[in-house]
């Protein structure tokens, strides 16, 4: 066998692997509906200004947006409500989840008192259970987390940043992350 049809057998055997493993991921994540979202229409990006195909509802809660400054650690705010993979100086291993760290709603009308903690789970915590919906919309370096559909008396959204300035280190490395809630 000579060289080049060594090297010949070589990328034929190469392309037929690369084929094999196409049947397997079949799955788009997606980009198809993304791709027709992206087309103009009005002069604007699939007709709308807030995409609602990038949120997401009732989704898992294994990571979330990271939140923190550069090189000082982050906190991941999940899609649950839950805070996950709480990490100091981006160097120790993480802390995987908090279940005692989360937002929580108070509301009274009257003598009818409600406290409700803002964390998609079936738990009861402190006295106050879960939500059963949230909907998240995770845009690094910002995360928003809604809960409508919950029998609420108020339906808050919370709405995370991160203090990252582009091109100004110093300053993006604060270890700072602000949270707006709006109701």
């Amino acid at each position: 066998m000579s060289k080049r049809t060594f090297v010949s057998l070589a990328f034929c055997l190469t392309g037929i692997f690369a084929l094999y493993g196409q049947e397997e991921n079949q799955n788009n994540y997606g980009v198809d509906e993304a791709n027709t979202k992206f087309s103009l229409q009005s002069g604007v990006l699939g007709g709308e200004t807030n995409y609602t195909y990038l949120s997401l509802k009732d989704h898992e809660d294994v990571s979330g947006v990271p939140l923190g400054g550069i090189g000082v650690g982050n906190i991941n705010f999940a899609p649950s409500g839950k805070f996950t993979r709480i990490g100091m100086n981006n160097i120790h291993t993480p802390i995987k989840r908090s279940e005692h760290s989360f937002f929580s709603l108070w509301t009274r009308k009257g003598n009818e008192k409600e406290a409700v903690r803002l964390v998609r789970d079936n738990h009861v915590l402190y006295g106050m259970k879960g939500v059963e919906h949230t909907q998240y919309k995770g845009l690094f370096p910002t995360a928003e987390l809604s809960y409508a559909d919950n029998n609420l008396k108020v339906a808050p959204v919370i709405r995370a940043y991160s203090g990252l300035v582009p091109h100004n280190v110093k300053d993006s490395s604060l270890p700072v992350v602000w949270f707006e809630v709006d109701s």
